[in-house]
């Protein structure tokens, strides 16, 4: 379970098959995804994780949402790049989702 935030085993097949049956759009881009092409392709389908596991989430069926994988790995960067900068979710007590200054 190191490093992948426990994304194997059954319990983790069946969220991302809920998942991917509730929604075949791309929630970060909204273009739809192509559920035929492998997982590795970067328009290929991916289960991200609304809130970060590191910022509290869960692996939970609720907080995930059908990706396409580039879009989640770009935007899986994004966050990582502010937690080095020091910003972070938590930095705006009622979680606006506005820019951070």
């Amino acid at each position: 379970m190191a490093g992948n935030g426990g994304r194997t085993g059954p319990a983790w097949d069946r969220a991302k098959a809920i998942t991917f049956a509730r929604s075949q759009t791309c929630a970060r881009c909204g273009e739809p995804v192509d559920m035929g092409l492998s997982g590795m392709h970067p328009y290929g389908p991916m289960c991200g994780h609304i809130v970060d596991v590191y910022d509290g989430g869960s692996n939970h069926p609720d907080n995930l949402q059908t990706e396409h994988r580039r879009c989640g790995i770009i935007a899986g960067n994004e966050r990582r790049n502010e937690r080095r900068r020091g910003q972070t979710r938590h930095d705006d007590p009622l979680n606006r989702g506005d820019e951070w200054t």
